[in-house]
């Protein structure tokens, strides 16, 4: 009984709205992620500038511990962050009733981290 209906409600008032979701969650998101990938790439190059002439196991094992912390480093992290604040929902909102992209941005900050 309810499966029609709902399938009714899914092409009428979700699916064709489906595309619009993706740009407006990916575009930000991805962004950041792009920012966590160059924040990582910078730390590891100086961490090879850093041990390429004294390369013993005490400095690499102190630089590995730097990079393992580097998610939870909230000034190396903020550029990253600041990249899926940007997401904008608008006019998504009313549809879907999401009173704030907050979720979706905390998500995806938790995310970078890992």
């Amino acid at each position: 009984v309810v499966l029609p209906k709902a399938e009714k409600l899914l092409k009428v008032s979700i699916q064709p709205y489906i595309s619009s979701i993706l740009d407006a969650l990916m575009e930000p998101t991805s962004r950041g992620f792009f920012e966590v990938r160059d924040v990582f790439f910078r730390e590891l190059v100086d961490m090879s500038k850093n041990t390429l002439n004294n390369a013993t196991k005490e400095t690499v094992a102190q630089h590995m511990e730097k990079i393992s912390m580097l998610p939870f480093h909230p000034v190396k992290m903020q550029s990253c962050y600041e990249k899926v604040e940007q997401l904008s929902l608008e006019g998504l909102q009313q549809r879907f009733d999401v009173s704030s992209p907050s979720v979706f941005v905390q998500r995806a900050q938790i995310l970078m981290r890992k």
